[in-house]
């Protein structure tokens, strides 16, 4: 006849016996669980490598289409004359007003000398802005629209971008070119004309790349 010590401690080690098979069972369920994962390690694996490969190909589509872009638009600029021997004169008829003591007349003459170096500004730059309009703004939108539309990326919101692409300058920065110590002869006429139409060129260099990089977001998706 078992004593009720002997009842108690087989209770007790039977109840013990339950909660590590319980634990076991717990343990086992969440091996289970992932052993049951649909994706295997080498399907993980995989996976990973294709992911890896897609980011790559898009990286490297976008790269391809930014060069080619960069390319077609260097091109245009580089061919885009602003400086025809019209626009040389009315340069050097303001350099002579910046670098010279220029002076007009004999009486009034501070007058005087201020309304010609007014027309000489206001001549130069409006025919600048002529020419840019021409040479300059109308070509490298031209050639924006139809190098996204041949991509894919042309979209009717980017469109209204383009077309309302402005360079803004005014006739200040005629005078913010003009280099230090500058002397008024032929050869800093070239070189002054040569550092005008580079700054326009880059300002619109720098605006076409902002259009192309709401473009790229197009591009990131049709990858």
């Amino acid at each position: 006849v078992r004593t009720g010590m002997e009842r108690e401690t087989e209770y007790l080690m039977g109840e013990h016996f339950s909660f590590i098979v319980s634990e076991n069972e717990k343990a086992l369920l969440k091996y289970e669980e992932e052993l049951a994962s649909p994706l295997s390690i080498s399907e993980v694996v995989e996976k990973k490598e294709e992911l890896t490969e897609a980011k790559n190909r898009e990286a490297s589509k976008e790269s391809y289409v930014r060069n080619e872009f960069i390319k077609g638009l260097q091109a245009i600029l580089d061919n885009a004359y602003l400086m025809p021997f019209e626009m040389r004169e009315l340069a050097n008829a303001y350099l002579e007003t910046k670098l010279t003591k220029f002076k007009v007349g004999l009486l009034f003459a501070k007058g005087k000398t201020e309304q010609e170096k007014q027309r000489r500004v206001e001549a130069f730059y409006s025919a600048l802005q002529k020419t840019v309009e021409t040479q300059l703004d109308f070509h490298v939108k031209e050639f924006i629209v139809a190098f996204l539309k041949e991509e894919g990326l042309f979209t009717e919101e980017i469109g209204k971008d383009i077309y309302g692409l402005e360079i803004a300058f005014g006739s200040e920065m005629l005078a913010e070119v003009i280099k230090q110590g500058a002397g008024f002869t032929g050869d800093y006429l070239l070189l002054y004309t040569a550092d005008v139409a580079n700054e326009l060129k880059k300002r619109y260099f720098i605006k076409a790349q902002q259009i192309f990089d709401k473009s790229a977001v197009v591009l990131k998706q049709k990858v």
